[in-house]
């Protein structure tokens, strides 16, 4: 047993057998103080998991989804960088949607629909949002699946399929752009 373990347990011991004020001046002022600290980590690391809980955004498992992976590049508007990393769309037949970009290890964006729900992602921004009918033109990743599915897309928006699976949708007025393809 290292020494940080034996202060711990040996003050939980002696508060355990009764020993006035154990935890108070504890087997030495340091053994308190790594009483406590170890009780408080414990006790975030808990609340934190159970706060998060699971996203909502969760990937669909099931015979009747379909879910295609490839590459893209996004262009996040004018003056901005692009980033390239991978792409994953998910659909089944009643027209639900999901799509992640990601880097490795790094979830970039998510967003799914669900009738006339959609809701969006962008965990490094922290930042999300969601709402009902057709999203903002601005977060264009919600678009993506209707676009590959050949349905029409509200104004400004342009959709351009490619040969082998490749595809561009961009949304002119503010200089977005995803490049991307997919596997069959």
């Amino acid at each position: 047993m290292n020494g940080l373990a034996r202060i711990v347990f040996g003050c939980f011991a002696q508060a355990r057998e009764g020993v006035p004020g154990a935890l108070q001046r504890g087997c030495n002022a340091w053994g308190a103080r790594l009483v406590w600290l170890v009780l408080a980590g414990g006790l975030m690391g808990v609340a934190g998991c159970s706060l998060l809980g699971p996203s909502r955004l969760s990937r669909p498992i099931g015979p009747d989804w379909g879910i295609r992976q490839g590459q893209a590049v996004w262009h996040i508007g004018r003056d901005k960088p692009e980033l390239a990393g991978e792409v994953l769309l998910a659909t089944n037949a009643e027209g639900t949607a999901y799509v992640e970009f990601s880097k490795p290890m790094m979830t970039m964006m998510s967003a799914f629909r669900e009738g006339e729900g959609w809701h969006v992602e962008f965990p490094p921004n922290r930042q999300s949002w969601s709402g009902r009918g057709t999203p903002p033109v601005r977060l264009l990743w919600l678009h993506l699946p209707a676009a590959l599915a050949s349905r029409p897309l509200p104004a400004p928006l342009r959709f351009a399929a490619g040969t082998n699976g490749t595809w561009r949708l961009e949304n002119p007025a503010i200089g977005e752009l995803i490049e991307g393809y997919l596997l069959p």
